[in-house]
């Protein structure tokens, strides 16, 4: 689970409430450890083997997208329907003989 927690923070991934704590303490922190190495791992048995190699843990992600846009002033207007010089097929025709 450490090596995912790095993963994920290296991503820029993080807890979005506005509520949560500034900071896990170490014990949380190696408690949750344990039980998700417990209840997801991926440690294979080997029936004929006691010895169990250690697969990593099984996780998965939902990534949630987002864009923001606010109109301003500043901010160029779009020309009328119809003003335009050239065509979109134009453009796409001269990109794939290219």
């Amino acid at each position: 689970m450490m090596v995912l927690m790095e993963h994920l923070g290296r991503m820029g991934e993080g807890n979005a409430c506005l509520n949560r704590k500034e900071r896990v303490g170490l014990g949380t922190f190696v408690g949750a450890a344990c039980l998700y190495d417990e209840l997801y791992s991926a440690k294979e048995h080997d029936s004929d083997n006691e010895e169990e190699e250690d697969d990593g843990i099984v996780a998965s992600a939902q990534i949630i997208y987002g864009i923001a846009w606010k109109e301003h002033e500043a901010q160029p207007k779009p020309l009328e329907r119809g003003t335009a010089t050239h065509k979109m097929t134009d453009i796409a025709v001269t990109k794939t003989k290219g």
